[in-house]
């Protein structure tokens, strides 16, 4: 039993140009073997239309998945640690600005020889240019923002309590809610072949639904 002609087109496809960078996946996922295969036609089985944007669509989902920023993975210590540093860093860099006046006024112009983010102390004249601006807001103001919006995403997240395979398992995971939400079921003989063939595990259908409970 071949590879669905969809992959292979893909696959042919992308080696002579892979802009958004799924081969490198692709490669991986698209071997001869037979749980690759039936991992294939399982979603070939729930495509939609005539083409082949299933398999890119789903490539899509696996480069995701499998690469979400590093604080994702960290321990909740870790995380508390991270966002300590970070608004330590923000602290000191504000105080600095301010002790040496050089706070500004971060501007946003939407005009036809100027459009786009500013500073305004650079115009020639300043309150003028904050008077055309459709937004403003000191650059201190906006690092909290920056600060307390990367305490809110580091926060959110919560890393598997596993050691070994924490990238494994939050792979898993993400592909579990993509395919419930597109198939309405987490197709588990699916996810545990990619996650397998990109991690280098040995899960079965069963310890996969475990891990996504």
């Amino acid at each position: 039993m071949p590879l669905p002609d969809d992959v292979s087109r893909v696959r042919s496809r992308l080696r002579g140009y892979d802009r958004d960078g799924y081969l490198p996946f692709l490669e991986k996922l698209a071997s001869d073997d037979r749980e690759c295969i039936r991992m294939w036609k399982a979603l070939e089985r729930r495509k939609v239309g005539d083409d082949d944007l299933w398999v890119t669509s789903f490539l899509g989902a696996v480069q995701h998945a499998a690469n979400y920023p590093d604080y994702h993975y960290l321990s909740p210590r870790k995380q508390k640690n991270l966002t300590k540093k970070i608004m330590k860093a923000a602290d000191r860099l504000i105080s600095v600005l301010d002790e040496n006046g050089l706070d500004c006024h971060v501007i946003y112009l939407d005009g036809k020889n100027f459009s786009g983010f500013y500073v305004a102390e650079e115009f020639n004249d300043p309150d003028g240019a904050r008077h055309y601006a459709k937004k403003e807001v000191l650059a201190s103001v906006l690092i909290r923002h920056l600060v307390e919006r990367a305490e809110q995403e580091i926060t959110s997240t919560t890393a598997p309590r596993a050691t070994g395979n924490v990238r494994a398992i939050m792979f898993a995971r993400a592909l579990a809610e993509r395919h419930e939400w597109q198939y309405h079921t987490p197709l588990l003989a699916v996810i545990a072949t990619a996650t397998n063939r990109l991690f280098d595990t040995s899960y079965e259908q069963g310890d996969i639904h475990k891990l996504i409970e």
